[in-house]
């Protein structure tokens, strides 16, 4: 498991950026970088979401990561659709 690796249970998701649009049509980002990014980041996406609002259509997703790459991605696109 990628988000709970090894004998100490450390997350190999270093840091997560967000690129959304608003209701605004406006462009935003967010950097997420400490030992509870994926906490955080999933946190704060899901306090920017209204609860009425209609989930995204598309969601992409980009793992830059040397190792584990697809794993990573394919996890934390599981937590995202879990969330959302």
């Amino acid at each position: 498991n990628v988000m709970a690796y090894g004998e100490h249970k450390e997350s190999l998701i270093g840091s997560i950026d967000f690129i959304y649009r608003n209701s605004w049509n406006e462009v935003r980002t967010l950097h997420f970088n400490s030992q509870f990014s994926v906490v955080e980041a999933l946190n704060t996406i899901l306090s920017k979401m209204h609860q009425d609002a209609t989930p995204p259509s598309k969601i992409d997703l980009f793992c830059y990561s040397r190792h584990f790459s697809e794993q990573i991605c394919n996890s934390f696109g599981k937590k995202l659709d879990e969330f959302i």
